[in-house]
């Protein structure tokens, strides 16, 4: 009986790491879908501006504006946005690829093309034209989501 006792003892070491060793952690977790990263609510944070090539960082007060937008998983979208101009609240329908989000308003029917990036912590930056003290610029303007 000790004899058989002994030899389970010896033998309880290799039937543990066997067991066990089918068993590890997920190295490659599943990264989310675009979709999934764009849904939700997005608030502008940046704004860096482009004048004669030199870039201007600025924050939304320092721009005077401010601004957010709402994508939805049923490929709706509302947006708010102020400036001194005053202020736009609009709804529509949207699509997306890896680079580029397409806006249509459900009032107006304007089209709005926003080419992106993913960067770092839940941001994302979009290129597009911004009106700054009386110029048009190019700019890339950030947002984080909420």
């Amino acid at each position: 009986m000790k004899n058989r006792l002994y030899k389970l003892f010896l033998l309880l070491p290799l039937i543990l790491a066997v067991t066990f060793s089918g068993c590890s952690k997920d190295d490659n977790p599943t990264e989310p879908s675009t979709k999934d990263k764009l849904i939700g609510v997005w608030t502008l944070t940046k704004v860096t501006v482009k004048f004669s090539g030199t870039p201007i960082v600025l924050t939304p007060e320092q721009a005077g504006v401010s601004g957010s937008l709402n994508l939805k998983s049923d490929n709706t979208f509302i947006f708010n946005y102020t400036s001194s101009d005053g202020s736009q609240t609009g709804m529509g329908t949207y699509s997306f690829t890896d680079t580029q989000i397409t806006l249509k308003d459900n009032v107006s029917g304007e089209t709005t093309l926003m080419p992106y990036k993913f960067t770092a912590n839940n941001k994302v930056e979009v290129e597009q034209e911004m009106d700054y003290q009386g110029m048009t610029l190019p700019a890339t303007i950030e947002f984080t989501k909420q």
